[in-house]
């Protein structure tokens, strides 16, 4: 069983410490900086990550179905693909990719993250990225180094 996901990433992945008086929350915000930012799309099944892509922007129906098509399916043909219910995920199209490859696709039910198991993939990667990306100039290479430690 596969689950298939896509994440957007920032350079500046979050403030993780600020000074304030005790009890008091602090909201701020970043002025006058643009970020790198990128998203990817991956499948996932137990420790394996499977057609990862990293892209600029974010996802939409054309660019999601072509993935699916090109580098998910044929890499998990015969299996079973659990998606949520974004959408840009165009059920219709995506049967049928899915039929062509012997895929079978699950269609997880609305606002239910936590059936995703990929999501807590993407949580550590944001993590380890918070911890890696302080040595690279390129929030790509940050990305391909997190990757390499799966």
């Amino acid at each position: 069983m596969f689950y298939a996901d896509e994440t957007g990433i920032d350079k500046y992945v979050y403030r993780e410490n600020v000074r304030a008086k005790r009890g008091v929350k602090v909201y701020t915000k970043t002025k006058g900086k643009k970020f790198q930012r990128l998203s990817i799309v991956a499948g996932k099944c137990g420790d394996n990550v499977v057609a990862p892509m990293v892209y600029t922007g974010t996802a939409d129906s054309e660019l999601y179905e072509y993935w699916f098509e090109n580098c998910l399916c044929p890499a998990i043909s015969r299996n079973i693909a659990i998606i949520d219910n974004a959408t840009i995920h165009r059920k219709k199209k995506l049967f049928q990719i899915a039929e062509r490859f012997n895929v079978v696709l699950i269609f997880q039910p609305p606002y239910s993250p936590d059936l995703n198991k990929i999501e807590k993939y993407w949580a550590w990667l944001k993590k380890e990225l918070r911890s890696v990306l302080k040595n690279y100039d390129d929030l790509f290479d940050a990305i391909c180094c997190c990757f390499q430690f799966n």
